[in-house]
């Protein structure tokens, strides 16, 4: 007994501390918001980049929708999901716990950033580390992490989630054999599937390359164990993985996906060199740690980190880089990116450890190379952090958009307070209004352009994008020069990239065969076509002008949004709007709705 006190107390100690500098870091998103604003703070949480997506997910699930289906579509809120996340079930928990958004995404950092750097302590600590020097590391792997971790839903809830099967992938290549350690990993695995899809196919690629490590051995009982562990998971995992499959035979599923960002080419995107190509460079650095090392065969916690890392690492670029192989890109690289990034933190940390431990058994020269190495290393991890640190940068104007945003808790404090039942609200959708509709009431939009992420067919998104811009009266070029707000990730943005790397890659080979006629980059409008557009702008003139009342009623519209400064071209009361709010920024026009 007295000699595990001293065990608790030489651990609890650097971790008590981990925790303590975890939570003071942690409030200084929201923080920052509070002092911007100052005294026009209402209450409205500040965002940063696109994690307001997932505020609206969070609000559906607290009303008993643990799918949430379409949380921006009244009609469509009870529809399958286009994808599982887990993940805002989690990030819901306080909200159902009776707190409103804001305390809830403060409830959510204030717990899910402590656990990601225990996780990380823990994971450090298995390899051998002490716990001051865990400490440390845990806290440059969660600043380099930092603006992920911030996100709700995602990536908050799922870094965890990678590195708690990153524990149990540990445990079991500690002791293969014993039954709870491939019980412990295959059960990790399994719950990959529920929490994000990008997540539970780095899981499964990485079981893949230890069966194959093993299977390459001929070492029968980690191969057996491993299969083990994968028939676990997959009992865990089988009914996510079996409705996935079950969700490609819905209608407009593809269509959806293509909205998502779904694109066919065996082309590769740049992050597999940019953030994946550091996953080869930290395998080169372990071959030269290694390198003419007499015995290194018997360095039992070398060959255990190069396993590790090598399964892992691989699993991540594999993953990133897949669609060579499949042709369906799906914004591979910016998703596994995240994952590698803390990966690359966490293997920079390691491979120093690792270094600083072998250090002497290297020539000068050798240890001079090995220096450079992990310098370049640690170099390119401060520039990661920089990064996610300078993501809370504000930028020109951030700080009056902040400001304004926080006008926005009067129209819907109104909403709440007069609509108790869910209703659809028209607002512009090129304002920030509209989002916050969604999260932050009870009530539905006619319009939101992120509903492209959920099941649903192109010609109706399309047709509501057009009745929310009756007032604009838009044209062909209108319509080319909005076309992100509607077209979806695939045409606006990935395929016009797709064929530009193609033509990249045609010029670079110019140098071979100079004769080659490449072309030249196409813009998505160009992609699309004219004809595209006219038809467009012909639906809206012939059938959506002409007849507002009943696409109104269509989409069981009740209330108009306006701002004042903003929307000087809305006129709710020409279309039978009576208006009942007014603060002098904006105004709420109620409809009379036909059933």
């Amino acid at each position: 007994m007295p000699a595990l006190s001293i065990i608790f107390k030489r651990e609890s100690r650097p971790l008590l501390f981990l925790i303590f500098v975890t939570v003071l870091l942690t409030p200084w998103p929201w923080i920052q918001g509070a002092l911007v604003t100052g005294t026009d703070w209402n209450g409205i949480p500040q965002t940063y980049a696109d994690e307001f997506i997932y505020y609206s997910h969070m609000r559906e699930i607290a009303t008993g929708n643990l799918f949430f289906g379409n949380p921006y579509f009244l009609e469509h809120r009870y529809d399958p999901t286009l994808a599982l996340f887990g993940s805002s079930i989690l990030a819901a928990l306080p909200l159902f716990l009776g707190l409103s958004l804001l305390p809830a995404l403060i409830v959510n950092f204030l717990f899910w950033g402590p656990l990601f750097t225990f996780l990380c302590y823990r994971l450090l600590r298995m390899f051998r580390v002490p716990p001051s020097v865990s400490v440390g590391g845990s806290l440059f792997i969660y600043l380099q992490a930092y603006d992920i971790v911030f996100r709700a839903s995602s990536q908050q809830q799922v870094l965890p989630f990678l590195l708690l099967f990153y524990v149990a992938l540990i445990t079991f290549l500690r002791k293969p054999t014993k039954t709870g350690s491939f019980v412990w990993l295959g059960i990790a695995t399994g719950v990959t599937f529920y929490i994000y899809g990008f997540l539970w196919q780095s899981a499964v690629a990485t079981l893949g390359l230890v069966g194959l490590y093993a299977l390459i051995r001929k070492d029968w009982s980690l191969f057996k164990s491993t299969f083990y562990a994968s028939v676990v998971g997959g009992i865990v995992g089988g009914p996510a993985f079996l409705y996935s499959v079950w969700l490609t035979g819905q209608p407009y599923f593809w269509e959806s996906m293509n909205r998502w960002g779904l694109v066919q080419t065996h082309l590769p995107v740049a992050e597999v060199i940019y953030s994946g190509g550091w996953v080869g460079f930290v395998l080169v650095v372990l071959f030269v740690i290694g390198y003419k090392v007499k015995d290194i065969g018997s360095n039992k916690e070398y060959k255990f980190l190069c396993l590790f890392l090598a399964a892992t690492g691989l699993a991540l670029w594999i993953i990133q880089g897949s669609n060579v192989i499949t042709g369906q890109l799906l914004e591979l690289g910016e998703h596994l990116q995240r994952f590698i990034v803390m990966w690359l933190a966490f293997a920079t940390f390691a491979v120093g450890i690792i270094f600083w431990r072998m250090r002497e058994k290297y020539s000068p020269l050798l240890r001079m190379v090995l220096l450079l190495f992990v310098g370049i290393l640690i170099a390119v991890n401060l520039l990661f952090a920089y990064k996610a640190i300078t993501r809370f940068e504000l930028v020109p104007g951030e700080a009056d958009l902040w400001k304004k945003e926080q006008a926005y808790a009067g129209p819907l404090a109104w909403l709440r307070e007069h609509e108790t039942d869910p209703v659809v609200v028209w607002a512009n959708p090129h304002a920030d209004l509209v989002t916050y509709i969604t999260s932050l009431s009870p009530h539905y939009v006619l319009y939101q352009q992120f509903g492209q992420f959920n099941l649903l067919s192109n010609e109706e998104f399309y047709e509501r994008y057009l009745v929310s811009q009756y007032f604009d009266n838009p044209t062909t070029e209108d319509l080319k020069s909005d076309i992100i707000t509607y077209v979806g990730r695939s045409y606006s943005f990935h395929y016009p990239k797709t064929v530009e790397r193609g033509i990249k890659i045609c010029r670079l080979l110019n140098y071979i065969r100079p004769d080659q006629e490449c072309g030249t980059p196409p813009s998505a409008a160009v992609l699309l076509g004219d004809q595209y557009f006219t038809d467009l702008e012909n639906k809206f003139t012939e059938e959506i002008k002409p007849h507002i009342q009943d696409y109104l009623a269509k989409y069981h519209v009740s209330y108009v949004i306006k701002d004042i400064q903003l929307d000087t071209q809305y006129h709710p009361e020409k279309i039978g709007g009576v208006k009942v709010y007014d603060d002098g920024h904006f105004q709420i026009y109620k409809l009379s709705v036909r059933k």
